[in-house]
Parts: structure tokens; sequence; C-alpha cells
């Protein structure tokens, strides 16, 4: 419920004549390592009733690893996980979000169909054949829908590989003109809601009411997708900025979200409204060549006490091969500007494991954090309180639709050893906190944001009682297919 993409596909499909929409979630056996004998079925939550008893299961999929999650859930449903074992009368098995847009393949062999790209103007075209077409049987219905574009059904296609096992290429089989797959985005943001549908305190950031001011970002950042999965970037309005807001609960803060938040050319105006209205405000993540003294004003105000900045490696030399253009002296007048009293944290996001790094630029992670501590001990040099840095380190995972889709990833055990190097230097820093990736779930991500449909036999695997997503991997020899390790050529497809 913490997703506010989840919360506006909720509200666009109970929004569209005909359709009522209901949430199911997994349970937390299902979202286990290794999964139980027996799974309690998925119950709605509004009406209490199994999921076999609706016309479409819908999945939302944000992150790599909510695809080992499709089949298991299935499974406890009482439904066969591959689609070919489902029938007419079996709901249609749909899913729709970023990690499907980038890359559907690894659930071709489990979905009916998937949407890609933005809901808004695709749904509705869904709905309405599924609905003046109920009944019929599925393939005849797949027909009508593959008209419809940003619609890819797997089936119409067949993947080719090479003698070695390495992807070639993927043929349309369907009958008629192949279809249009481009990702669907809604050209103006004023035109569909954008803010939280269901307020309630049973989720990860409770009395959060979040209003989307950006989709996209300006930005090209080489390891990054969402230039690719959410591009052109595109901004809300002030005045729908402003009235979106107003629904916020009595007591709850508004969470301005987006990419490229700090890049909305009315922030400070907003912030400032907000700041007059008395509405406290946050953000996910701010560009710190962005944060101007009108801004950090507007914080201290009515701002979050925990301000999130992302320089993702410690020189500017290293940046700039990553195609970030934030200088550490740029990084050092933010916290300046935004790091007294009542500021309490300032969390700093790097990444480890890029392609070409050095010890070097791990250690200059260090020497940037060392830094900011500094800075902002001298300018809290006359109060009793000083803001702690918090670091998080994540690991690189190479992902389709970004310009460093092709790189090679770093094994497990070299991230490990990265890792550990990393925090034993900023241990050495005091009053420093950090969190860290966990290397083992990122090179699992580096085969997942990859892979082609061969993974289909891994989660299926990875689904069967007493069995987690190690033994999955081993019975269906993925490991063997898929190699994150190497750089992929230009020569060489991709699914």
């Amino acid at each position: 419920m913490a997703n506010l993409g989840y919360q506006l596909v909720y509200r666009l499909f109970n929004s569209i004549p005909g359709v009522c929409c209901h949430r199911a979630f997994a349970s937390a056996a299902a979202l286990s390592d290794r999964m139980t004998p027996v799974l309690k079925p998925p119950v709605v939550l509004e009406s209490g009733e199994p999921l076999t008893t609706y016309d479409v299961i819908a999945f939302s999929l944000n992150y790599e690893n909510d695809l080992l999650n499709v089949p298991r859930m299935l499974r406890a449903a009482g439904l066969h996980p591959l689609q070919s074992r489902r029938g007419d009368r079996d709901p249609w098995v749909i899913a729709g979000g970023v990690s499907v847009t980038i890359n559907p393949e690894p659930l071709a062999d489990i979905l009916d169909f998937c949407v890609l790209g933005e809901a808004e103007h695709l749904l509705p075209d869904v709905c309405d054949i599924l609905s003046h077409l109920r009944g019929m049987p599925k393939h005849a219905v797949l027909q009508d829908l593959a008209g419809i574009p940003g619609v890819y059904i797997p089936q119409f296609y067949q993947p080719e590989y090479c003698s070695d096992g390495a992807f070639r290429s993927i043929r349309y089989i369907g009958s008629g003109p192949a279809p249009d797959l481009r990702r669907r985005i809604v050209p103006s943001l004023d035109a569909i809601p954008g803010s939280t549908v269901i307020h309630t305190p049973h989720t990860e950031f409770p009395k959060l009411h979040l209003v989307e001011i950006s989709r996209g970002c300006p930005r090209n950042c080489r390891f990054c997708l969402i230039p690719g999965c959410y591009g052109p970037y595109r901004y809300r309005s002030l005045d729908s900025v402003l009235n979106a807001a107003e629904a916020v609960p009595a007591g709850w803060r508004v969470g301005l979200l987006g990419a490229g938040a700090a890049d909305h050319p009315d922030l400070a105006t907003i912030c400032r409204e907000l700041t007059h209205r008395e509405i406290h405000f946050s953000f996910s993540s701010l560009h710190a060549g962005r944060i101007t003294h009108d801004l950090a004003d507007a914080i201290r105000d009515f701002g979050p006490r925990t301000v999130t900045l992302a320089p993702e490696a410690g020189s500017d030399r290293r940046r700039k091969t990553l195609g970030k253009t934030i200088l550490n002296s740029e990084l050092l007048e933010a916290v300046e500007r935004v790091g007294r009293p009542p500021m309490k944290i300032i969390k700093v996001y790097f990444m480890i494991g890029l392609p070409g790094e050095t010890e070097e630029d791990l250690l200059a992670i260090t020497d940037l954090c060392r830094h900011m501590e500094d800075r902002l001990r001298y300018i809290n040099r006359r109060s009793k309180t000083i803001p702690r840095i918090a670091v998080g380190i994540s690991c690189f995972v190479p992902k389709a639709m970004s310009p460093f889709e092709r790189a090679p990833q770093c094994a497990e055990k070299t991230l490990k050893q990265k890792l550990q190097f990393v925090i034993a230097n900023l241990r050495k820093i005091r009053e420093l906190r950090w969190t860290a990736d966990v290397p083992r779930w990122s090179a699992m991500q580096g085969i997942l944001a990859r892979g082609d449909r061969r993974l289909s036999q891994w989660f299926i695997e990875s689904a069967k009682p007493g069995a987690d997503w190690r033994d999955g991997m081993r019975r269906s020899a993925v490991s063997g297919a898929f190699q994150p390790e190497q750089k992929i050529p230009l020569s060489a497809a991709l699914p």
C-alpha cells in the first residue's frame, strides 16, 4: 500500500464502468525464502473471496524480486503457474509495472498478457475488450487485445537461441500484422489523478499522503532505467499539485513524489505554499544541485527531518563516468544549506560494483562522507545538536532500458569484498550510520533484470512446496544459461 502506482491503478480500474477492482497480497509464508508445504490461499481484502472467483488477476510488479512471487501466489490460489496449463474458465493472469515494462520475458510462460508502460490510457481499452468478449475462448479474446498498442501477448512470440544457448531473437508467430509494442505514456499528468487513494496506518510509510509531482527524469545517469522506462520527463502543474495535497488527512504529511522532484520548476513555491497552510511535507530524494536557499528555508520550517541525497560515487571524476553532473562542492553546499537544526539525518546513497571501479573509487566514498561530517560539525559548532550522516550502499545491477544494460555485473563474492572494504573505512567516521544491500539478492536481480522466458521454469520450481529460489535455480539449470558477470556485446540480442 506504500506504492502510489499500485493505488493509482486500483483507482483507475474502479473508475472504469462495469469494473470492480479489489486487493489481495502475498502472505508472509509465500514471501519467505523457502516455501512451506501448505500455503494458505490468498484472500481478497474487500470480499474475503478466493482469487479464483475473479475474472482477472492483475499483478503490479515494480521490482525484480517480485517476479518470483507470481507463481507462488498462483499455486497458493489453486491455479497452475504455467499459462499453457490454465483453461478458459480460469481467471486471466496479467501484469504491469516497471519490471514488466523493461523486460516482460521472464514471466512469458506464466502470464496471459501484460501491459507495457503507463496504465492510464491503456487499461480502459483492455477492460472494454475483456468485458465485451467475456465468456469467449481466451485465444479469440487475445486476438482483439493484440490490437491495443502496449499489450504484449507472449504466446504470440517465439524466442530463438544460438547453439551455445544465448538468446538470439524473438519472432512474431501470431496472425495478422505484428502488434505495436511501444510502451504507453501519459502526455499530461494534469489530466489524471496523482495522489493517495486509500489512507491507512497499516503501511510502510504511515500518515503520509503521497502526491505525484513528476514522472521520468531529465537527467541520464547511465545506470538508471527511469529515463528509458518513464521518459520523457513530465511534471504536474503547481495548481494540480496543491489541489492533490488538499486531500491530506489532518495530522498527516504530504509526500512529494517523483524521481526528478527537485527539477520541478515550482518546487520551492509548492513547499512555501504547503508551509503557509501548515502542512508538513517530505521528499523521496533531492538533487543536491537544485537545493536553493528558498527550498532549504521551507524544509526547515515544515519539511522533513531527514533529507536524502544520491551522489552514487565519492568523486567528481567517477560521477562523470556515470552521467551524473553533480560535483562534490555542490554536495557539500547542499549539506550546509539543509544541515542545521531541526534537521536530524542526512541520508547519502552510494553504489558499488560499477563498471571500471577501482579501490580509489571506494575510498572516495569515505572521503566524501568525512567532508560532509566535518561540514556539519563546523556549521553547527555553536549548536547542541548536529544532524547525523546515514549512508546507504547499493550494489550495481545492470538494468534493461539503461545505458549500462550490457555492462557486466560483479560476482557475488566480489561484491561482498567491496562492501566489506567500504564498511571498514566508514566505521572510522564517528557517529556515522550505514545500511547496505545484500550481495546475494543483487546477484539474483542481475539474472532477473536481463533474463528471458527460460526463467519461468526457475520461478515454477521455486514455488514448489519446500523449495526456495536456490533450489529452483539448480533444478532449472538457470545458472548455466545466464552469466550476468559477462559483458553482453553490442552484436548480441537482448530479450
